[in-house]
């Protein structure tokens, strides 16, 4: 006769890869049933550590070859062989919008009224569900907004990272840029742009910099971290989302290599996860924030 075997995964709260993870026994015994919940997919683990399916999302419709979906003031965007398209959740029809050269990653920001967005060939604004790439000038000392890797709009101004270099558009229009100083220079290779209720945060692949002031033009961009920022989208959250953080207002929230940041005030880098986590290494990734309950969850996937 044979005899039955049960096996009891025990969890542990939260996740700390900054410890050797012990692995799942493949074959449990009737001595040493118990073991280590280390990695699983779709699952949380309860105030006893039992792991149960995690809520997910139902599949609304399956558009091979789309990828960098965006939504905002109503309006639903991706990318697809080179074309920038407008999506209608409730007929599931997609619309062209504009060519935007390649297929490569694009970068969104919302702000405005509008979707500005960039992906290192073009740079534009959705206004209304309609499209437009930004022009020329012959406006002397004067060009166009060059396409970068990151973009972001705070205080009536564009701000756009080119390599090492931040680009920063005059007040009207938007798709122009000094030549002269509308520009500042990092050390690094930029991958992100945060700005902040006094300020703007700038990440490159080596540290976080942090402008503080009215005018993007005069103010000095101080290190304020040694973590390398991750290029992940930025997320917004009101400050009273962080359990114990005695302040008010919507803040930055963005992925570092040393774990999830929020950028506060003055250049006050606060690290959220920096004792528990630590991102893998990769090359792209998207971010988002959930609110279960009561409680906001922010999200990373990192590949």
């Amino acid at each position: 006769m044979s005899k039955s075997l049960s096996v009891i995964y025990q969890g542990f709260y939260g996740i700390n890869n900054r410890l050797p993870a012990e692995r799942i026994k493949s074959i449990p015994t009737d001595n040493d049933p118990l073991t280590e919940l280390t990695a699983a997919v779709n699952v949380d683990l309860d105030d006893s550590g039992k792991p149960s399916r995690r809520d997910g999302y139902a599949l609304h419709q399956s558009i091979p070859g789309a990828h960098d979906g965006f939504a905002a003031y109503g309006v639903c965007i991706y990318v697809m062989g080179g074309v920038l398209y407008r999506f209608f959740p409730a007929t599931k029809v997609s619309t062209p919008l504009v060519n935007v050269g390649n297929d490569s990653k694009m970068r969104y920001f919302p702000a405005i009224g509008r979707i500005f967005f960039t992906n290192d060939v073009v740079v534009g604004e959705v206004r209304d569900g309609v499209a437009a790439l930004f022009g020329t000038t012959s406006v002397p000392f004067k060009a166009p907004l060059p396409a970068g890797q990151a973009i972001a709009h705070q205080k009536a101004r564009l701000y756009v990272a080119k390599d090492k270099v931040l680009w920063i558009s005059d007040v009207k229009p938007l798709s122009r840029v000094d030549l002269r100083h509308g520009f500042k220079q990092f050390p690094d290779p930029i991958t992100l742009i945060a700005p902040s209720v006094d300020g703007v945060y700038v990440g490159t692949d080596k540290a976080i910099y942090f402008g503080q002031g009215g005018n993007p033009l005069k103010m000095p961009f101080l290190k304020v971290s040694d973590c390398a920022a991750l290029d992940i989208p930025v997320q917004y959250e009101d400050a009273t989302a962080v359990k114990g953080l005695q302040i008010e207002g919507v803040f930055p929230f963005f992925t570092t290599e040393d774990g999830v940041c929020v950028g506060l005030p003055q250049g006050q880098l606060l690290n959220l996860t920096e004792e528990r986590y630590v991102m893998p290494a990769g090359t792209t990734g998207a971010s988002m924030m959930r609110e279960i309950n009561g409680q906001v969850h922010y999200i990373t996937a990192y590949r």
